[in-house]
């Protein structure tokens, strides 16, 4: 069993906040370029778990 701490230093391990903060700013750009804007503040979430299961839970 992964527990959460686990799957936090993997995360940090391959630089996951620095790779989510590309692809935000990738995503705003391309809104941009296409007219759209996108609000000043936006709150995104990490769930820590079986990527299977979090399948099913939906």
């Amino acid at each position: 069993m992964t527990l959460p701490i686990d799957m936090l230093n993997q995360l940090k391990a391959v630089n996951a906040w620095g790779e989510a903060r590309q692809a935000i700013e990738n995503a705003v750009n391309h809104l941009q370029k296409g007219g759209i804007k996108m609000p000043k503040k936006i709150t995104l979430g990490i769930f820590l778990g079986d990527p299977q299961k979090l399948l099913q839970s939906g």
